[in-house]
């Protein structure tokens, strides 16, 4: 706002300019001998991302109109940043479509075309008043493809943005604040994914992750102080303080690291906090492989033959022998391909058996 209601004349006190600017009746209209009559409908209108290619080609304003009643819009799939819009002239069923219609200079008109992306190109269009300008139009391919949408009720592409506005502001989000308890590639792709979905998000880092690009990105970076995984990223402690300071109301653990943490997931759920992972409960169930193909069974989840939990290598090469070779022998616990052969023989089956057992023993 300004202090006295509008702009000063330069240092003129007491001489307000407004607080609007107006183009003079005297300034130049765009040469219409020398230029080419455009017509655009969706992303290039006043004030939408690619107005910009219009100026880049120094284009004149028109006028703001519609076209005939013969046309309908339609809402293409998305692909890439900017959203566009397929305009079609049909023989019944039509609709006037808002248009805003610029003066090209002839010698930059290939200039912008060199911009039109697929399936859309430049043909002509029948504007309210009866004139035929040159105008986007959409290939058949574009409008017939899956997930395009019919939006020729609305009149117009800047009527469609407003209702796909409102229908995102009208859903109500998750979560307004969540930690990404991660580093690293999975990190990044979480933050960029809640920056999409509007919910605010916050890094951990390790002091030498300071510069990382999870840091970056995110809204919010905490650091957690520390060299080690140990020290930061598995410190659950800190990683507690951190939700609170900042007031997350989730927690993201990407994988590995504290997400297959059952003691992490039981802990949070005590402070508050919801943890976008499994239950404590479903973690310890799942991480042992024979209480896993239990639950699974159970539930009449498909399996491959194999077993429950064996004891001892004798028991071991009955069940085997059974299954026929060759066989899998796999700790129970842990994972990563340790405590995991392959036996083709009997006479291997005994001695891989114990070599496992023991690696379980060792590693778990």
């Amino acid at each position: 706002m300004y202090p006295e209601g509008g702009r000063r004349v330069g240092a003129v006190k007491g001489l307000l300019a407004g607080i609007t600017d107006e183009l003079h009746s005297t300034l130049p209209v765009p040469h219409l001998a020398t230029s080419v009559k455009l017509a655009v409908v969706g992303a290039h209108l006043k004030g939408l991302p690619l107005h910009w290619q219009l100026e880049k080609v120094q284009a004149g304003f028109i006028e703001a109109t519609t076209t005939s009643a013969d046309y309908r819009l339609y809402a293409l799939p998305q692909v890439g940043p900017v959203a566009k819009p397929g305009l079609r002239r049909v023989t019944s069923g039509g609709a006037k479509i808002e248009i805003e219609v610029y003066a090209v200079p002839k010698e930059r008109f290939g200039d912008f075309i060199s911009m039109v992306p697929e399936p859309l190109g430049i043909g002509s269009v029948e504007t309210a008043s009866g004139e035929w300008i040159k105008s986007f139009i959409c290939e058949e391919v574009g409008y017939t493809q899956k997930g395009t949408k019919d939006i020729t009720e609305l009149g117009g592409w800047r009527a469609h943005l407003a209702q796909v506005n409102s229908l995102k502001a009208s859903k109500k989000k998750p979560f307004n604040t969540v930690l990404v308890a991660n580093r690293g590639e999975i990190a990044v792709r979480i933050i960029k994914t809640l920056k999409k979905l509007g919910i605010k998000s916050v890094a951990v880092y390790s002091d030498p992750d300071k510069y990382a690009e999870h840091v970056l990105i995110a809204d919010v970076s905490v650091a957690l102080h520390g060299t080690s995984a140990a020290e930061t990223y598995i410190n659950t402690e800190k990683i507690i303080k951190a939700c609170k300071d900042t007031k997350a109301e989730a927690v993201i653990p990407g994988y590995g690291f504290l997400s297959e943490n059952a003691d992490f997931s039981d802990r949070l759920i005590k402070e508050g906090i919801v943890f976008v992972g499994p239950s404590g409960e479903a973690i310890r169930s799942l991480g042992l492989k024979h209480s896993a193909r239990e639950i699974a069974e159970k539930a009449g989840v498909p399996l491959v033959p194999g077993s429950g939990l064996v004891s001892s290598a004798a028991e071991a090469k009955k069940i085997a022998a059974k299954l026929e070779y060759p066989v899998m022998v796999k700790s129970t616990a842990g994972g990563g391909g340790i405590g995991l052969q392959k036996v083709d023989s009997e006479a291997d089956i005994e001695r891989v058996f114990e070599t496992v057992q023991h690696q379980g023993y060792c590693c778990w």
